[in-house]
Order: C-alpha cells, then sequence, then structure tokens
C-alpha cells in the first residue's frame, strides 16, 4: 500500500511541477521502464518540447521553428495534440531524417538535454507510440487525478502519524531516561563490585587457610613433643 501511495504521491508532485497531467505521466512511466529510460528523462524532454511548441505557436523560438519545419511540423497544429499525438509526430519526423548526426541535433533542439531518454521511445515510430499507449490502457495502467490525490492525502496523514508517533516516543523516553540511566550505570559498575567482593572473599580464605597450617603446625610440634 505504501508503494503505491508514494508513487501516486510522487506523480502529483510531478504533475504540479511540469504542467503535464498525471494521466500522460503515468504512460511516461510505463513507456520509460519499457525503453530502459527514466521517468524524470522522459518528462523533462516533454516539458522541453512543450515549451518549443508553445513558443514557436506564438512567433518565437527561431531555433525550434526551425527544427519542426526540418520534421515537417507545425506547432501551432500539435499544440492541439495530446501528448500520444505529439510523440507520434516528432517520431515519424525524426525516422525521416536519414542522417543520425542531424537527427540527433534537431531532437536535441526539441527535446533539450534529455534528449536521450526518449530517443528509444521515439524511434519505435508513430505506430510503436501508439501501440505502447494502447497496450498500457490495456493493462489498467493509467493513473487519475483522482486517485494520485487521494494517494497524496494518503501519505500526508502517515507522515502526521509518524510525526505523532515520534512525539509520543520522545516523551516517553524522556520520563524513564532518569530510571533508565541509573539502571545502566550499575549494570556497568556491576563487574567491578563483584570484582572487588571476590577479592575481599579472596583475601579472608588465605587468612583462613594460613591460621590452618598455622594450627597444624603447632599440633605436629605438641605431637612431636608427647612422643618423646
Amino acid at each position: 500500500i505504501k508503494s503505491v501511495a508514494d508513487y501516486g504521491d510522487h506523480l502529483n508532485d510531478l504533475s504540479k511541477s511540469t504542467g503535464a497531467t498525471v494521466e500522460q505521466l503515468s504512460f511516461l512511466d510505463f513507456a520509460a521502464k519499457k525503453s530502459g529510460s527514466s521517468l524524470d528523462g522522459l518528462t523533462s524532454g516533454i516539458a522541453r518540447m512543450q515549451k518549443n511548441l508553445v513558443e514557436v505557436a506564438q512567433g518565437g523560438g527561431k531555433q525550434a521553428a526551425a527544427a519542426f519545419n526540418a520534421l515537417g511540423l507545425s506547432a501551432a497544429t500539435l499544440t492541439r495534440t495530446d501528448l500520444v499525438g505529439q510523440l507520434s509526430a516528432v517520431a515519424d519526423g525524426l525516422a525521416k531524417i536519414q542522417n543520425p548526426t542531424q537527427r540527433a541535433a534537431t531532437a536535441q533542439v526539441l527535446l533539450g538535454k534529455s534528449y536521450r531518454d526518449l530517443l528509444p521511445l521515439l524511434s519505435e515510430g508513430s505506430a510503436g507510440v501508439k501501440e505502447l499507449a494502447t497496450r498500457f490502457v490495456e493493462l489498467g495502467g493509467v493513473v487519475t487525478k483522482a486517485q494520485a490525490e487521494k494517494f497524496d492525502a494518503l501519505n500526508d496523514s502517515i507522515v502526521d502519524l509518524q510525526t505523532s508517533a515520534g512525539g509520543l516516543a520522545r516523551v516517553m523516553t524522556e520520563s524513564l531516561a532518569p530510571s533508565l540511566t541509573g539502571f545502566f550505570d550499575g549494570v556497568i559498575k556491576a563487574p567491578q563490585g563483584i570484582g572487588d567482593a571476590l577479592a575481599k572473599i579472596s583475601a579472608k580464605f588465605s587468612v583462613w587457610l594460613s591460621e590452618i597450617e598455622i594450627t597444624l603446625a603447632k599440633a605436629d610440634i605438641a605431637t612431636g613433643e608427647g612422643l618423646k
């Protein structure tokens, strides 16, 4: 349960920071795992692409505009397309560039430094992207915004509980500390006390043996004198 809550909480936080929907992010996470990439890498690349789309559609971003033109794509059209449609269009556009160096350079302009994380997915072309999206839905992998918000609330409650439990533990430890300290000190000093007691017993035992030896010696002398 905790791992599911953590996952939904992470998607919800990521949605707030990137502007991507929770549903889109859950698909990107699936795509990342399938392609051996990371969700953060894919999210960063998608955010850069969508930023470029908006800038170009508004008449800015000359370098990005040139890159979209090289792919034969219209930024204005793509801004009205969902994420899967955008990725599919970019994937097919990149596939048309025969020169690998030029293809990588164009991808970097559109997707930023994270373009390498997206290339394994985009290399499948639009058919591969759409097939992956369809499979994702069939598997029931979509995490909705409503679910993510509930997971977020659950995680907040868990943190509150842990904080409350920590406070209770500190109060209990504080009240028990003097008694426990005295007990532990006693345990530490116990071996020394036992050693001192054994030393006293050993000394008394030695004295007792000496007295016995003296008594026996006197008895031997008396016996010897009696036999004369």
